[in-house]
This record gives C-alpha cells, structure tokens and sequence, in this order.
C-alpha cells in the first residue's frame, strides 16, 4: 500500500510537466464551454423560476436554495462526464431514474455536501482549506465517487464500489488533489469578489459550477485512464 501511495504521488508530480498541464487545461476549457453551452436552457428557465419566486416569496426561496444548486448540481455532472451519447434533458431525466433513484438518494445527499463546501463565506476559504486538510480530501472523494458512480450500472454496490474508489483516487493522488481543489476554490472566490453586490451568493456558485465540475471530470479521466489498474484491474484497491 505504502509503495502504492508513493508512486500515486510520484505520478501526481509528473502532471506538472508543460505538455501534459497545458493539454489538461485545455481540456478543461473545452469541456467547460461545452457543459455551460448544453446548460443554457436550464439555466435560462431556472432564473426565470428563481426570480418569480423570489419576488413572491423570499423566505421560500431562500428555504430551497440548496435545493436547486443540488439539482443544478445533478445537471452538471451528467453534462460533464464524458461519453458518446448526446446530451439533452432526456440524458438528465434517465440517469435520474438508473442512479438517483436507484441510490436511494444517497447520491443527493452527496451532492449536496458537495453543494455546502462551496457555500462556505469567502472570507474563511483560506482558512477553511489550510486547517482542514481532511475536509477537502472528502469533498474531492464526493466528486470522484460521484462520476465513478454515474459510469456505472447505478445499483446499491456500485455505489459502495464507487465511494471505496473515490476515497481511494483521493488518497493516492493527494499532491494533484490540493492543487486541483485550490483552482476552483480560486474560481469561486473570485466570482464572489466581483459579483457579490450584483448577484446573490447561491447564484455566483450555480454560474460558477461548471467550471469546477469541468476542471475534476477532466482530472478523474487522466487519473481512471492512467491508473486504470488500480481501479479496475487485478491490482485494485
């Protein structure tokens, strides 16, 4: 275990490299233009729906604002992960039935954890990522557990499957995790910083999620690609 924990980390550096950083950000990049131009229509009927509730009822909505950055959540990650099917609400609305049903909504519930790191005041997100070392090392597992668990069949032990897998890509790959974790933390904070006094708080992380979701798909497939026996192979964890 421990020679595999010190080659994950070995790995993890030669990521580093001018080639390999350069084509994962342009991955990156080209994976966020194509989830933020699939997401258009959702995004434009969900302000739509925020506003006429807000001017409704504030309270009411400020009640469910979790509860559409967790669904907006869902959204993103189906229109994230890579696969040779086209992407359309019908996508969205199956892997509802094959997995989120089917998880019992443990997978909300997941989602969601995910959803209250990113809500954290921007003013603590320094600190927030310096003294809990442990807390990213499980918001970065929820993430991998989550695109482990949307490639699978979608039942109970694939979803066991899927968090032993998550912690375990998390662990092995902690140098690229706490560099990978400070981008879209950066990204957030910033958007808070420029859009606090023009958009709610709740609205800066849903515009702002792609992004983030974006940048730990394309990391999940070079690490599941490159590491792939250890996921999946004979010498899986």
């Amino acid at each position: 275990m421990l020679t595999k924990i010190i080659n994950g980390w070995k790995y993890d550096f030669s990521l580093l490299k001018k080639d390999t950083l350069l084509l994962l950000m342009y991955s990156w990049y080209r994976t966020t233009m194509r989830t933020y131009k699939t997401l258009i229509p959702y995004y434009a009927i969900l302000c739509i729906f925020c506003y006429g509730l807000r001017k409704l009822n504030s309270s009411l909505f400020k009640s469910i604002e979790q509860f559409v950055l967790t669904v907006t959540l869902f959204f993103i990650f189906v229109v994230a992960r890579p696969s040779v099917e086209y992407k359309n609400i019908s996508t969205v609305l199956n892997k509802v039935k094959t997995h989120l049903l089917k998880s019992y909504f443990i997978l909300a519930l997941m989602l969601l954890v995910i959803v209250l790191f990113y809500l954290i005041p921007m003013h603590t997100y320094i600190m927030f990522f310096c003294s809990s070392l442990l807390t990213v090392i499980i918001n970065t597992s929820l993430l991998f557990s989550t695109l482990f668990f949307l490639d699978s069949h979608g039942s109970k032990a694939d979803l066991i499957a899927s968090l032993k897998k998550g912690f375990w890509m998390s662990a092995l790959n902690i140098p690229i995790v706490l560099c990978g974790s400070l981008i879209p933390i950066a990204a957030v904070y910033m958007m808070k910083v420029l859009m606090k006094y023009y958009l709610p708080e709740f609205v800066i992380v849903m515009l702002t999620m792609p992004t983030v979701i974006a940048h730990f798909t394309i990391l999940y497939v070079k690490l599941v690609h490159d590491q792939c026996d250890l996921y999946f192979g004979r010498n899986k964890l």
